[in-house]
């Protein structure tokens, strides 16, 4: 008699996990909804992602124009450790960009 019980009772609360779980689903989902709803009737979320897609466009942009210049500069043997002109200090910058062999 104990054990059907037992037995009972992990039944019950097995089907109370799964409705507690159910229940944390559904407000999840609300709670999923409503932040997309408000998001895209808030002007200044806009905004703000749209000034995100620009920063990393342009951010890509810088990339590659440095990329164009670093190829044209000649990488230095080693580190200048005080460059006291323009182009030392473009090795310099352009030094960490370019591939270098590794040693073996």
């Amino acid at each position: 008699m104990a054990i059907f019980a037992a037995i009972r009772l992990i039944c019950y609360l097995a089907t109370l996990e799964g409705a507690a779980a159910m229940h944390h689903k559904k407000i999840l989902m609300k709670l999923t909804d409503r932040f997309w709803h408000y998001f895209f009737l808030n002007p200044v979320a806009w905004f703000l992602l749209l000034l995100l897609i620009v920063a990393v466009y342009a951010n890509y942009k810088l990339n590659r124009q440095l990329d164009t210049v670093c190829d044209w500069i000649k990488s230095p043997d080693e580190f200048i450790d005080r460059p006291n002109n323009a182009y030392a200090k473009a090795q310099n910058i352009c030094g960490d960009r370019h591939e270098r062999p590794i040693a073996s």
